[in-house]
């Protein structure tokens, strides 16, 4: 409340908007986790909001981009936890849309890598959970590239080595459910 009053007194400062976009991405997260979803949701979207503001000010300021990248995604989760699949793949798939954005400008930047690996697995999930395999299976096999480069990129990184397993996991469950049972035992 004391932000939202902050920045009706001060419209247009991008670090109220940004601390206030914070925010709400906070509130519906713990709303999300106390069940309350339908709240959790307009938390989201007011998130997105003000993050997509700020994004549309400065095209330029990659941290902004990436935050609503992260909202949207937040978005995608909650949606889906509500059994909304089809707005959760709208939503992955504009979080990913965002990502592969960022990391065309910035294409060594290893923290937008990850989230595009993210992303592709975000949607890859969704897709498997419609029965769509075969997006599943490209999904999957877009993100484990990404995933073997972090990982040589950065070979102590205890996440991106796990990212790497996961890649491999969901490749193999994805070949085991259209019936590539060696397919899948090479990915296990």
């Amino acid at each position: 409340a004391v932000r939202e009053a902050l920045d009706r007194r001060t419209p247009g400062m991008a670090n109220v908007q940004d601390g206030l976009a914070d925010i709400h991405g906070r509130i519906g997260y713990v709303l999300g986790l106390q069940g309350n979803t339908d709240a959790a949701l307009t938390e989201y979207r007011a998130s997105i909001a003000a993050r997509q503001a700020l994004a549309d000010r400065d095209p330029s300021n990659g941290n902004w981009q990436r935050n609503l990248e992260i909202a949207v995604n937040q978005l995608g989760s909650a949606l889906l936890a509500q059994g909304d699949v089809a707005g959760s793949l709208t939503a992955y798939q504009r979080g990913l849309a965002i990502a592969q954005a960022l990391v065309a400008k910035d294409p060594q930047a290893t923290l937008l890598r990850a989230d595009v690996w993210f992303c592709q697995v975000n949607v890859g999930g969704v897709l498997a959970s419609l029965g769509n395999t075969a997006g599943a299976l490209t999904a999957y096999q877009t993100a484990l590239p990404i995933a073997e480069q972090l990982v040589v990129d950065d070979p102590t990184n205890a996440n991106y080595r796990s990212d790497l397993s996961w890649s491999h996991e969901y490749l193999g469950d994805t070949m085991l459910a259209m019936g590539d049972k060696p397919g899948a035992l090479d990915r296990y």
